[in-house]
């Protein structure tokens, strides 16, 4: 019985045996001898990876540093030196126009004479305009608008009003007083005329192109021309001149009737460097205090453009 007992024995470990030779044949052909199966034990850190373990991404092939563009804010691209910052102001609250548009001179007046505030465009870039619609000028008492002005006054004098506009070198005088005319506007080479009619406070500037010069070719006469020569920059003609009745000084008369704004104009408005730098506002009131005043100005945006103090 034992000798039997051991042949069966062996019979089932042959029986195993061959059993475990066919099966890792297959396992071989399926490729479970290449599964890595290091994803079921602890990483170096002690950590399963299935607990929440630090993963690391692959990096990408040929991967390169892609460099972040940096956006300067606007306080650490300006110019501006924080020293020329007026007092009780940040940087932020300055207008664009700091240091581009000034209150180059402020007179407050007296009791028997106007006051003059003088503002200028000195650092516009070419082509560039400024509307100054909404700007204010603010004193100790009071806020000025800086009110509309005829761009270009006509003989006929209808012409309407608006907002003024400043280039570069271009500059507008606001007076205290009033205007001879009721209006406000910018000058011309022949604003001159005007000052014969209407007297200006201040006067208008006398700088009206020569006459002699437009007529000069007209085959007039020796007497017109001595005439036309003895006339004063912007002066009007006068044409009861005993000589002008000859008849053959007709030619004369009708030029002398030329020798007036209208006339100017219609010669000169086309010209290239036909109106002035110089704009003229009368305000009509003194809001300025004669002793000492902080004169502020700003922009349409409520913006310091410049401060002006005596």
């Amino acid at each position: 019985n034992m000798k039997g007992g051991f042949v069966f024995i062996l019979l089932v470990l042959v029986f195993v045996g061959v059993i475990f030779l066919s099966t890792s044949g297959s396992l071989e052909k399926i490729g479970i001898d290449k599964v890595d199966f290091s994803i079921f034990k602890n990483n170096s850190s002690g950590t399963s990876a299935k607990s929440g373990g630090t993963i690391k991404k692959p990096e990408p092939k040929n991967s390169r540093s892609i460099p972040i563009k940096t956006i300067a804010s606007p306080k650490s691209t300006s110019t501006i030196n924080p020293k020329n910052i007026p007092e009780g102001f940040v940087l932020e609250q300055l207008s664009p126009f700091f240091q581009k548009i000034e209150l180059r001179s402020v007179s407050p007046g007296s009791a028997s004479s106007y006051g003059r505030i003088r503002v200028e465009a000195i650092k516009l870039l070419e082509g560039e305009a400024v509307s100054m619609r909404g700007w204010q000028i603010q004193g100790k008492r009071a806020i000025l608008y800086i009110p509309q002005a005829v761009a270009n006054y006509g003989p006929a004098g209808v012409d309407s009003p608006s907002d003024i506009v400043l280039k570069n070198r271009e500059f507008i005088n606001i007076y205290s007083n009033t205007s001879a005319i009721g209006i406000n506007f910018r000058l011309n080479k022949c604003m001159g005329y005007l000052e014969n009619v209407n007297k200006f406070t201040p006067a208008l500037p006398l700088s009206c192109p020569d006459v002699l010069d437009d007529f000069g070719n007209y085959n007039l006469s020796s007497q017109c021309e001595d005439y036309l020569d003895s006339l004063q920059t912007c002066a009007l003609s006068k044409t009861n001149q005993l000589w002008l009745q000859n008849s053959n000084e007709f030619a004369c008369r009708s030029i002398l009737d030329q020798v007036n704004y209208r006339g100017c104009f219609e010669r000169h408005s086309t010209d290239k460097n036909f109106l002035s730098s110089e704009w003229r506002v009368w305000t009509g009131s003194r809001f300025l205090d004669i002793r000492h005043d902080r004169v502020l100005l700003f922009d349409n945006r409520g913006l310091l453009v410049d401060e002006y103090e005596y």
